[in-house]
């Protein structure tokens, strides 16, 4: 049985709810499985750039 104040219950499934189910993030396991270059999985150009900036740019 959860605890009503644990850390589980009032700090990751609130954030688990706040991403997912409210603002429709999704997850992504790109461990291993990335593609680099244009139009890769991430939009990274290599191993060294650690996030994409056409996520920023858009907006």
């Amino acid at each position: 049985m959860p605890r009503e104040y644990s850390e589980d219950n009032l700090i990751e499934q609130t954030a688990i709810d706040l991403f997912f189910n409210q603002l429709g993030w999704d997850t992504l396991l790109a461990y291993n499985k990335e593609g680099f270059g244009e139009g890769s999985t991430l939009g990274r150009l290599n191993k060294k750039k650690l996030c994409s900036s056409s996520y920023f740019l858009k907006s």
